[in-house]
């Protein structure tokens, strides 16, 4: 399936809703507060990965460890449920594209989070 821009946004609002710097002491109410706090903690925390990996595969595994600059759905029934509520998956879904998208998921993420970065950054 495609990525429409319907759900480019839905994945953009929805990232953007889950960072938070309250945690940090850094004020995020604007996206762009939002972007850079995120970028930021990311270059902070990874950036001898950026350097190794390049920024999408050192975002992908960043993501993947959780960190809590941002909330990220992690297991399989989450994971799942936003890609159905963003219109990514259909409510009639295989088994095996349930499992494509929870194997692509943090390389997915990776992407839009990159799309923000280019955006507000």
């Amino acid at each position: 399936m495609s990525i429409t821009k319907e759900i480019r946004a839905f994945y953009h609002n929805y990232l953007l809703d889950s960072i938070d710097g309250d945690d940090y002491g850094v004020t995020t109410e604007t996206p762009k507060e939002k972007v850079t706090f995120l970028l930021d903690c990311f270059t902070k925390e990874f950036g001898h990965e950026i350097k190794r990996q390049g920024q999408f595969k050192a975002l992908s595994e960043w993501l993947s460890g959780l960190p809590s600059a941002v909330y990220m759905p992690y297991n399989y029934c989450e994971i799942l449920a936003l890609a159905a509520d963003s219109g990514s998956l259909p409510a009639d879904a295989t088994k095996k594209q349930e499992d494509r998208v929870c194997e692509n998921y943090w390389n997915y993420m990776a992407m839009r989070i990159t799309e923000l970065f280019r955006k507000y950054t």
